[in-house]
């Protein structure tokens, strides 16, 4: 008999009993121990938990102290349906009695393990259902087989074990926690001194406010530096056009001028970015062959990161990233999905993901938000707002778990398209430097 093993409720109970574990301590030792960046919402069947979860995480990327009294506030402001996150989390009640169940921060490592096997498990389960379900469909090709055996796979790998790291192993202080932007200044707004790393930053700006020539300069730079860049382009900008963006950016010409005086210049600005220039990854044009959906493009980065190595990963931009899951329903859930799968990438890899972000004007005197979901900035470990002036651009750090919010004006070279330090250049890879020093 073909028939699916029923789960006792004993086990369902259990799983359930822990994740509250961990989302109770999570808000009770909230300002001292945090839920890894590998865990998600997702991670979390307790519907009750989930949206707990989604509250804290709210609190990390402001940056706020977190308490039993705070985070039901915050939960009654979350839009569930036609209710609200405290319902959502089983009303005031529910959430004084998932206070109650917490233990150390000195255990809590066991049980974010725990609630990864659940939730491998589960996905595991919701594969061989789907195969089960399909398997007696005469249209159920071997192609179908392939392909559903694949994003299981994806989805089974993403919830594998990851190293567990305690907070004394963790030093926020030293430059191997980030990698530099490529901006002495910029870099001294985040005690991580640069991009976070393992975790995402969104680079935010309104529509042509300059979230790619932020995202181009800097590649440059840390490429200049010594570190291996890895730039994909989701966006209208083809490869062709990335290049001839650096190729400006680098020499003043993005096309080989007629002046043979102005040719040797140009002609070495190439010769440099094509041997140690951000290797481009035109996912629009050459590369569609590697798929254009965000699983397929996270699975070739796990594949070929330990042959390549890459130190930094810049994604442009949010709003063109697609997803092939099947929950992908809305132009909503495909955003949280597609931000979900970079953080899975982005931990996994153990490297900063940069990506590009628009965002639009809130409603009734409301603060900016992200274009598509605001998952795309609670998920990030750093969110950087651009404001572009006539001469300059204001980059602010708006979010960070690593640091208060700050900001830096930048010089915007018009002839260029690009933004200009006053401080020296960033050290070369492997090199310490203070982002305050002078020197």
């Amino acid at each position: 008999m073909n028939e699916e093993r029923e789960i006792s409720p004993f086990l369902v109970e259990t799983e359930l009993q822990i994740e509250r574990v961990l989302i109770g301590s999570a808000i009770i030792f909230g300002n001292s121990w945090h839920l890894p960046p590998k865990i998600t919402a997702a991670h979390f069947s307790d519907p009750a938990c989930n949206v707990i979860f989604r509250a804290l995480r709210s609190f990390e990327a402001k940056g706020e102290r977190v308490d039993a009294t705070t985070i039901q506030d915050e939960l009654f402001k979350i839009e569930v349906g036609l209710s609200n996150g405290l319902m959502q989390a089983g009303g005031p009640d529910n959430l004084g009695n998932i206070c109650g169940d917490v233990i150390p921060p000195s255990g809590l490592d066991y049980y974010v393990e725990k609630v990864e096997n659940q939730f491998a498990r589960r996905k595991a389960r919701e594969l061989a259902s789907r195969l089960n379900q399909l398997a007696g469909k005469p249209e159920f090709t071997a192609a179908d087989v392939a392909a559903l055996l694949n994003q299981g796979a994806l989805d089974v790998a993403s919830a594998s074990k990851a190293p567990i790291f305690t907070m004394d192993q963790i030093d926020h202080e030293g430059n191997d926690a980030g990698v530099t932007t490529g901006f002495r200044r910029i870099d001294g707004l985040i005690e991580t001194n640069g991009y976070p790393s393992g975790q995402v930053s969104v680079v935010s700006a309104y529509h042509k406010g300059g979230k790619s020539a932020f995202m181009i300069a800097s590649a440059i730079r840390c490429a200049k530096a010594g570190y291996k860049v890895h730039y994909a382009t989701f966006a209208d900008l083809m490869g062709k056009h990335i290049k001839g963006r650096m190729m400006r950016m680098l020499c003043g010409w993005s096309k080989r001028p007629e002046s043979i005086l102005l040719q040797e210049a140009y002609d070495g600005s190439l010769r440099w970015l094509n041997a140690r220039g951000p290797e481009i990854f035109d996912v629009t044009g050459a590369d569609s062959s590697y798929g254009v959906d965000i699983e397929g493009y996270a699975a070739w980065l796990r594949a070929v990161q330990p042959i390549r190595q890459y130190d930094l990963i810049f994604v442009d931009y949010a709003q063109k990233l697609t997803s092939c899951d099947r929950k992908a329903n809305s132009p909503y859930e495909e955003a949280n999905i597609c931000s979900r799968v970079l953080n899975y990438a982005a931990g996994q890899l153990g490297v900063p993901i940069i990506v590009g972000s628009q965002i639009s004007e809130g409603m009734n005197g409301e603060k900016t938000k992200t274009k598509g979901s605001r998952n795309w900035e609670e998920d990030a470990g750093w969110v950087l707002r651009l404001k572009r002036e006539d001469d300059h651009t204001v980059v602010e750090s708006a979010y960070s778990r690593f640091g208060d919010p700050g900001e830096v004006i930048m010089r915007f070279n018009q002839e260029r398209r690009v933004l200009e330090d006053d401080a020296p250049p960033v050290a070369p890879k492997g090199d310490e430097y203070d982002p305050w020093s002078d020197e």
